[in-house]
């Protein structure tokens, strides 16, 4: 979608996509079994003909991006680089069973090792101070999640489009989601029902304020 957009607005340099789960960066991170859809940044012409930058956020704040956009006196992009940091833990172990578990030195040096040869890979440490605030938010997540608020005796078909996450071929739930013709033509039973209960929240609010 953000490519479709990009080639159809104007006055746009640059354009921050989320939420579809769409990973770009260098082709080598397939090599680590995650596979780039694109390059960071996707660069193609706007409206007017004019270069514009795509970058994505990935998924679960797996990504913090850095773009360096140069413009020219006009104020036209001129040229962008950038690269996805993409954010993981160090806790590496073998997939191969029976074997022992790695030490902390080895893991040290196997998350040095990955970000020579993948410098997209950003081996970082717990904040302390981030895991102490998030701490009572995190407990009282955990508390919730074990109660049971609803119960559906119906099948709730999730489809995100675009992205090949969830895509028509992709849901878990097999042929009773994929061959939907609802969810082909409306997309997701989530997504509807999220969208739903917004909108129900925004309506509630607006017709207080109008009403006082």
């Amino acid at each position: 979608m953000d490519k479709v957009l990009a080639t159809q607005l104007r006055g746009v340099d640059v354009i921050v996509g989320g939420d579809s789960h769409t990973l770009l960066g260098p082709s080598e991170l397939s090599r680590y079994g995650i596979t780039p859809e694109a390059s960071y940044p996707t660069q193609l012409r706007n409206g007017d003909g004019d270069p514009v930058c795509i970058v994505q956020a990935w998924q679960y704040s797996y990504v913090v991006g850095e773009l360096n956009v140069n413009f020219d006196a006009q104020g036209r992009v001129k040229s962008c680089q950038g690269t996805p940091h993409i954010l993981i833990g160090n806790d590496f172990q073998p997939k191969q069973r029976g074997l022992a578990p790695l030490t902390t030195q080895q893991q040290t040096q196997l998350g040095e090792i990955l970000m020579q040869r993948a410098p997209a890979f950003r081996v970082i440490q717990p904040d302390a101070m981030a895991l102490s605030i998030l701490k009572p938010y995190r407990e009282r997540k955990t508390q919730f999640s074990q109660s049971l608020v609803a119960y559906a005796d119906e099948i709730f078909c999730l489809r995100r489009v675009p992205g090949t996450q969830r895509d028509i071929n992709r849901s878990g739930l097999g042929d009773i989601c994929n061959q939907d013709a609802h969810v082909n033509q409306y997309g997701g039973d989530i997504q509807q029902l999220v969208a739903e209960a917004f909108y129900s929240k925004v309506k509630a609010i607006l017709l207080q304020t109008c009403l006082y």
